[in-house]
């Protein structure tokens, strides 16, 4: 026989009707797709989108409303960030922090501490 005749002789494909219309569960499927590729794309994504925290701008605002409190709160508040931004000490400590936290009679150079703490959250943000 000729594969040409035999496929003319075919009897057309015949489907359920169920399969040619759109359903409920159909469209629930497409929809749970769409979502399911919609947080792969996000996922992908997210790395690129997400806001990139500066260190030194956090200091700068932290330092910045600590300059209003008293001057033990202050020192105690600068303490806090330094060991938030250096957990791991890798940096010197500034100069004259132990001792005004640990001695209340020595007076404390606010000033420098700031600057030396602010410029410890500049080297981190640098990646140092």
């Amino acid at each position: 026989m000729d594969p040409a005749r035999l496929a003319d002789e075919l009897r057309p494909i015949r489907l359920p009707v169920d399969y040619a219309t759109l359903g409920v569960s159909d469209a629930l499927a497409a929809f749970a797709l769409g979502v399911v590729l919609a947080l792969l794309v996000f996922a992908l994504l997210r790395p690129f989108l997400s806001r990139r925290i500066d260190p030194a701008a956090v200091a700068a605002r932290e330092v910045a409303a600590l300059r209003e409190a008293p001057p033990a709160a202050r020192l105690l508040g600068l303490a806090r960030l330094l060991s938030r931004l250096d957990p791991e000490r890798r940096q010197p400590r500034p100069a004259g922090l132990d001792a005004a936290l640990y001695r209340p009679d020595a007076a404390a150079d606010f000033t420098a501490l700031e600057a030396d703490i602010l410029g410890i959250a500049g080297r981190r943000r640098e990646g140092r």
